[in-house]
């Protein structure tokens, strides 16, 4: 398994007295113009390496690192619910979608049910390209590879490859048909996932895209310090986000919330329609690698070996922004679009996915899991 429990280690910040006094104060703490918010609701620490990937379901956030494994949190007393190693090098990316979990480990992505234990490759080895970042929708697995190719599993058959980019796949969004790839070759691809058409939407000369997504019409990504947003139809920059002093390696969206996480150690919250930063989140002593979101909470995962778990209410009450608890309840009520589908209740794809979403999972291989009790895209390696 994975590093020793990290019970002992954690604080609940939430029944310390005088909190609700000190961030009534703590607005004297300010980042430039914008407000510094730097008491974080808890800190989870057992990892023995950095951390990949994030992905939040129901109480529990679980953690993908380079040390190896994968670890189940449970958010009520910060201890570990389990720890497993499914592989012999770091876990780039994590993701649960109903009762699967599912984590990229070197050469391909794997399934685990959380109820049966069984697993099987939901993208099996292709050769030897690494597998950098990944989605689930529907049980369609899209794959981002070192070898620059993107390919798209189902039932753990290769239904089709993606070859638009000259560099490595770091990061990927999915909106409808659309598949947004940002790469090292510099360039965020659009691919129609139907056709299999790509369309460069930016080709940039700074550095390598390490975050992106889609919203609006527009995309938001970074190949540096300022996060862009471009539309789509035009290609015209709407806004450039300044603020980070390095550069950006994670973007989140939850409902009009943005969110960046830097090798500054910071997340900036701001306005997705406005740009207008809002709060700035501090307290991580090593690049903010991850983010996910749940139950209006932001989950930060870094490279200093511990996740941060953030009271947006409190965050966003203490920088005087008129947001209401409801609204962020429901805004981070589920992973953002693109990155992975819940059917609704009672709908049929929620009948046909309870009987079997994605074929019939091979038994056997324990990848040296404990059974796990029963989020975002997986994290691109940068």
């Amino acid at each position: 398994g994975g590093g020793g429990g990290g019970g002992d280690d954690y604080v609940d910040l939430a029944t310390t007295p005088g909190l609700s006094d000190a961030m009534a104060h703590a607005a004297s703490n300010t980042s430039g113009d914008v407000y510094t918010h730097r008491q974080a609701l808890g800190t989870f620490e057992g990892h023995r390496e950095w951390i990949w990937s994030l992905s939040y379901d129901k109480s529990t956030i679980y953690s993908a690192s380079q040390d190896k494994s994968v670890v189940a949190w449970d958010l009520r007393s910060g201890r570990q619910l389990r720890s497993f190693t499914p592989g012999t090098s770091g876990v780039v990316g994590v993701h649960v979608r109903d009762q699967w979990l599912y984590f990229g480990v070197q050469h391909k992505v794997v399934a685990l049910n959380l109820h049966t234990q069984q697993t099987y490759d939901a993208a099996p080895a292709h050769g030897a390209a690494l597998v950098l970042c990944f989605l689930v929708e529907s049980g369609t697995v899209y794959v981002g590879y070192q070898d620059g190719a993107v390919r798209i599993w189902k039932n753990g058959a290769l239904k089709g490859t993606l070859s638009a980019h000259k560099g490595p796949v770091k990061v990927m969004y999915k909106e409808a048909h659309a598949l947004f790839t940002g790469s090292d070759d510099q360039s965020v691809v659009r691919h129609n996932v139907n056709t299999g058409r790509p369309t460069t939407l930016y080709q940039g000369f700074n550095g390598p895209i390490r975050a992106l997504l889609a919203y609006n019409k527009n995309i938001y990504f970074s190949d540096g310090p300022n996060v862009r947003a471009q539309s789509i139809e035009t290609g015209t920059c709407v806004h450039t986000m300044q603020g980070h002093r390095e550069p950006v390696f994670c973007l989140l969206r939850a409902g009009e919330l943005l969110f960046s996480g830097s090798s500054d150690n910071t997340v900036y919250i701001r306005n997705i329609h406005t740009a207008v930063p809002y709060a700035v989140l501090a307290g991580h002593t090593a690049v903010v690698k991850c983010l996910a979101v749940g139950d209006a909470k932001l989950f930060s995962g870094s490279s200093d070996r511990t996740i941060r778990m953030w009271d947006l209410r409190d965050v966003l009450a203490a920088a005087k922004v008129n947001v209401s608890g409801a609204e962020l309840v429901e805004w981070t009520a589920r992973p953002p679009e693109g990155q992975g589908h819940v059917p609704q209740p009672g709908s049929a794809a929620a009948q046909s996915a309870a009987k079997s979403p994605y074929g019939n999972p091979q038994a056997g291989k324990s990848y040296g899991s404990v059974p796990l009790g029963g989020g975002g895209g997986g994290g691109g390696g940068g």
